[in-house]
């Protein structure tokens, strides 16, 4: 397990513990917040080195691929789960994961994110998202791996937000999920492949 620091403390805390505190808050979720789970989740990276020094090349999908079938597919870590890659519109890289199985999703994507840390591209994971229905509205808990910390985002038409749901979606669980308290670091993402 590869480290991340994480905010408050800036003590350096595991990848996989941190995304493991979103299946354990699943029931939480549940229950006090009317969120149910859609059996998918995607894991963002960058398709380029954000170091410019560094003259590494460009990542693709099929660098992606070989190594995300070798940690979950090979690695026993994906039993019961599928996966694809994926290209959104900003050309941003994607791992989208799908199985009824939530822990073994937030495992997934823990996985994934080890797996890219231990190829030296732990600079270009972006965020883990994992997408929820309130009712009839999509919500989405997102982990952003600089900050090593989650936010919600509630997508009404773009660009336009449910800022009271996501609001609400943070002080309930506050206490149970590293929330990221600086709001401006709360991005929407749309048009995503997940």
């Amino acid at each position: 397990m590869w480290p991340f620091r994480g905010g408050g403390n800036g003590a350096a805390s595991g990848i996989a513990d941190r995304l493991g505190t979103l299946a354990t808050a699943l029931p939480a979720l549940t229950e006090q917040l009317d969120l149910h789970h859609q059996g998918t989740a995607g894991v963002c990276l960058r398709p380029g080195s954000m170091n410019r020094r560094k003259k590494d090349g460009a990542l693709t999908l099929a660098d992606v691929e070989l190594w995300v079938t070798d940690a979950l597919v090979w690695g026993g870590e994906g039993a019961g789960a599928s996966f694809r890659t994926a290209q959104d519109s900003y050309g941003y890289l994607w791992v989208v994961m799908k199985s009824p199985d939530f822990a073994g999703l937030v495992s997934a994507a823990g996985k994934v994110a080890e797996a890219a840390g231990r190829k030296g591209w732990r600079d270009r994971l972006v965020v883990a998202m994992f997408p929820f229905k309130h009712g009839q509205q999509a919500a989405f808990w997102i982990f952003s791996f600089p900050s090593a910390r989650f936010y919600p985002f509630a997508p009404l038409e773009e660009p336009q937000r449910d800022n009271r749901l996501e609001l609400h979606m943070a002080k309930t669980m506050e206490k149970a999920l590293p929330v990221d308290q600086v709001l401006e670091r709360w991005k929407g993402l749309w048009g995503v492949p997940v």
